[in-house]
C-alpha cells in the first residue's frame, strides 16, 4: 500500500469503526420497543443485528479486516431496511438508513471503481423497488400512528447522524491526504531529507534579522565503491545511516536536504561561520568513528568531505552552494574525510578537527 493510501485507509477504518458502535446502540435500543409493539420477528432480528455490528467492530480493528467489517455493516442495513419497510410500512422510515451505504461504499479504497458503483447501483434499485413494493402492498404488521412516528423520527436522525460523521470523516481523509502528498513532495523518499525544491522554499524566507547563515555541503568519500562491493541495497542503507547522524549533529531549527546522490547540503539559519565550522567538524568526526552496521552484522566505516560557506541576507541559494561546491572539491583533491571553508584556500588538517 502507497504511503498516500495509508491515511485513506486509516479514516476509512475509523469510519467503519464508529459506524458499527453506532448502528449497534440504535438496534440495541429497537429491541425492547419492538418487542413491546409485539412485533417478536424484529425484536429477535435486531438481536442479530447486534451481533454482525459486534463482529464488525471486531473486525475494524488495525489487524482486522476492514473490507469484510465494512461488507457485514453494508449486508446488515440493506436486509434489515428492507425486513423492516415490509414488516411494518414505509411510513416507519428505516429505508432511510440505506441512503448513508451510498458514500461510504464510494469512500472505499479497497474495491475498484467499477465495482464501487456496481454496489451503489444495486443500493438503488433496491431502494426504489422497495418504494414501489410499499406503494402497492400493506405492511405485515400494523403498529400505532405514534409509534411509527417516533420510529421515523429515530431513523432521521440516525441518518443525520451519519453524514454529520461522513462529512467529518471525509474532512480527515481530505486533510490527511494533503499532509501526506505535501510531505512526499517535499522529501526525499529514501531517507526522509528534505529535496531540493524545499530546500530553496525555506533559503528564500526572509530572516528576522540581517545575519549571515550557513551551508555544510556533504558528499561521502568513495561512496561509488560503496555500491559496487556491496550493492545499492547497502548503499541506500549508509545513506539512511549518515541522515540519521546529520540530525543528531545539527540543531533542531537546522535543515537538511538530500541535494543528489551521497551529497547532502544543511543550511544553519542565523548562524555564524564560528559555530558552523563547529558543526561541520564535529559532523566530520562523528561520521569517521561511528560505522554502519550492516543487516549481515558486518560494521562499515564510512567518512565524509565537508564544503563550508556562508549564504548571505537576500543572497541566492544557488550562488553560495556553488561556493560550498569549490570548497568541497578542494576538500576531495586534498584528500577527503575534512572540511573546507569557502573563506580559506587549505583544508583543514584532520588533527584540528576532532571535538
Amino acid at each position: 500500500m502507497s504511503t498516500t493510501a495509508q491515511p485513506l485507509h486509516e479514516s476509512y477504518r475509523l469510519l467503519i469503526r464508529f459506524c458499527a458502535v453506532v448502528v449497534c446502540l440504535v438496534h440495541l435500543a429497537f429491541i425492547p420497543i419492538f418487542a413491546g409493539a409485539g412485533v417478536y420477528a424484529l425484536a429477535a432480528g435486531n438481536v442479530l443485528s447486534v451481533l454482525a455490528y459486534v463482529y464488525a467492530y471486531w473486525q475494524s480493528r488495525p489487524q482486522g479486516n476492514v473490507r469484510l467489517a465494512a461488507d457485514v455493516i453494508a449486508l446488515e442495513i440493506g436486509l434489515h431496511a428492507v425486513a423492516a419497510t415490509l414488516a411494518i410500512g414505509w411510513s416507519s422510515g428505516f429505508h432511510y438508513l440505506m441512503i448513508p451505504m451510498v458514500p461510504v461504499c464510494m469512500l472505499s479504497a479497497s474495491r475498484p471503481r467499477a465495482a464501487r458503483m456496481g454496489i451503489v447501483l444495486c443500493i438503488s434499485l433496491v431502494y426504489i423497488g422497495l418504494r414501489f413494493w410499499s406503494s402497492r402492498h400493506p405492511p405485515f404488521y400494523r403498529l400505532s400512528d405514534t409509534l411509527l412516528q417516533a420510529l421515523e423520527y429515530g431513523c432521521l436522525v440516525t441518518l443525520f447522524l451519519a453524514f454529520i460523521t461522513i462529512a467529518l470523516r471525509y474532512h480527515d481523509i481530505i486533510v490527511e491526504a494533503h499532509e501526506t502528498l505535501r510531505h512526499e513532495a517535499f522529501t526525499d523518499p529514501l531517507t526522509g531529507a528534505l529535496n531540493r525544491r524545499r530546500l530553496a522554499q525555506v533559503a528564500m524566507q526572509p530572516p528576522a534579522a540581517d545575519t549571515h547563515s550557513a551551508l555544510l555541503l556533504c558528499d561521502l568519500d568513495h561512496f561509488k565503491l560503496v555500491n559496487d562491493q556491496y550493492g545499492h541495497a547497502v548503499g541506500d542503507q549508509v545513506l539512511q545511516a549518515f541522515y540519521r547522524q546529520l540530525l543528531e549533529c545539527t540543531r533542531g531549527g537546522d535543515h537538511v536536504c538530500r541535494w543528489g546522490g551521497e551529497e547532502f547540503l544543511v543550511l544553519l539559519p542565523q548562524t555564524d561561520m564560528a559555530v558552523a565550522r563547529m558543526v561541520a567538524y564535529r559532523l566530520r568526526a562523528s561520521v569517521e568513528r561511528t560505522p554502519v552496521r550492516l543487516l549481515s552484522g558486518e560494521l562499515l566505516f564510512i567518512t565524509v568531505t565537508v564544503g563550508l560557506t556562508h549564504l548571505g541576507p537576500g543572497e541566492p541559494l544557488q550562488a553560495a552552494v556553488h561556493r560550498a561546491d569549490q570548497a568541497l572539491y578542494r576538500g576531495k583533491a586534498a584528500g577527503r574525510n575534512q572540511v573546507q571553508d569557502s573563506t580559506v584556500e587549505r583544508p583543514v588538517p584532520v588533527a584540528e578537527l576532532q571535538v
